[in-house]
């Protein structure tokens, strides 16, 4: 597990370890193919370690656009990117839901030795950021069309999510032993243990093993999930908040992604709390949709725990005060309201 840490956190982990050979010249070869320009350098990304995929808006002579490709070899990586395709050109084939007008539209796409795509560019406000990780622009009005996402990726018939295409492998299915092994695996980590006490482990473990919460996982597995909804992927546009960036999606308990967007509103209390109000009001079952969201976000503020303890341990030296002081206070709430959830 510790090894696992340090690749996330990008720790003794070099690009030409993991990276596709000569991926640099593929990308320029690739944009200058299809004449475009992009805004981001390729260079700056594949300097990063923890980058395993290159997302830029590119200009050409019709407009702008999304283009994105993998630059990791890594299988896991491969698996990401070809998913994410895979369900984007599946998406392009809906006409009779909602869900295909709430994301970017897919272009272009290529499966091979380096897979990327290109998308429609949207024309908006990104309502987060990935490197200020309390800045966040949504607010109370925005609750409606977060909550209209939700229902939409749930309209989503499990059927429709198979693909042809042998080169793309099926979504992973998240059932009970899914989130056993998550569990275990975080909670056998330094980077967990050093932050949880002995009856907060043994809470987690009594959670994890209960049978009619396994059963629960088990029978409610097969929601369309996005997997990664947070405010950095969302944008608002002129005409409605659409979501981005699917290369976590998978499938689900119709509660993960509720509770990942609610776990990462730790530096907006009242915006959470009226979201959580919100989503338990329009839901029919309460009771099981409490316990779902018992197993979600516990399981979420253990990879919280995990990834901002491993940055504080591995990648301090490495950041400015002022980002140091805000993975600390996020570490901290992360694990008041983990122990709230968990004697609640």
């Amino acid at each position: 597990m510790r090894g696992f840490i340090k690749r996330l956190l990008g720790v003794g982990c070099e690009m030409a370890a993991y990276g596709i050979p000569n991926i640099e010249e593929k990308i320029r070869q690739q944009l200058k193919k299809l004449g475009l320009m992009a805004l981001t350098s390729v260079e700056k990304v594949l300097s990063d370690p923890t980058c395993h995929s290159y997302f830029t808006i590119c200009q050409g002579k019709k407009g702008k656009f999304f283009f994105k490709a993998r630059i990791s070899a890594l299988e896991k990586e491969r698996t990401r990117a070809r998913r994410e395709i895979g369900f984007l050109a599946k998406l392009a084939e809906l006409e009779d839901f909602r869900l295909p007008s709430l994301t970017f539209r897919l272009l272009d796409y290529q499966i091979g030795d380096f897979d990327w795509f290109l998308a429609e560019f949207l024309e908006g406000k990104n309502m987060g950021s990935r490197e200020i990780l309390d800045k966040t622009s949504l607010s109370l009005a925005h609750l409606p069309a977060v909550m209209d996402i939700f229902f939409a990726l749930r309209e989503i018939p499990e059927d429709f999510l198979r693909f042809k295409d042998q080169k793309i492998p099926p979504l992973e299915k998240h059932d009970a032993l899914f989130y056993q092994r998550q569990v275990q695996d975080f909670l056998a980590s330094p980077e967990c243990c050093d932050m949880l006490s002995e009856n907060e482990i043994e809470k987690i473990e009594e959670i994890f093993s209960c049978k009619d919460h396994l059963d629960l996982l088990d029978k409610s597995c097969h929601t369309l999930s996005h997997g990664d909804f947070q405010p950095p992927n969302l944008f608002l546009t002129k005409k409605s908040l659409k979501i981005v960036d699917w290369d976590q999606v998978h499938l689900d308990n119709p509660v993960f992604d509720a509770a990942f967007f609610w776990t990462h509103l730790w530096s907006r209390p009242k915006l959470r709390n009226a979201f959580w109000r919100k989503w338990l009001n329009a839901s029919l079952e309460k009771e099981e949709v409490k316990s779902l969201f018992k197993l979600s976000s516990t399981l979420l503020l253990l990879v919280q725990v995990v990834s901002l303890n491993g940055f504080l341990k591995y990648q301090k030296e490495r950041m400015i005060p002022s980002e140091l002081e805000r993975r600390r206070r996020a570490l901290k709430i992360h694990l008041s309201t983990l122990s709230s959830i968990l004697y609640n």
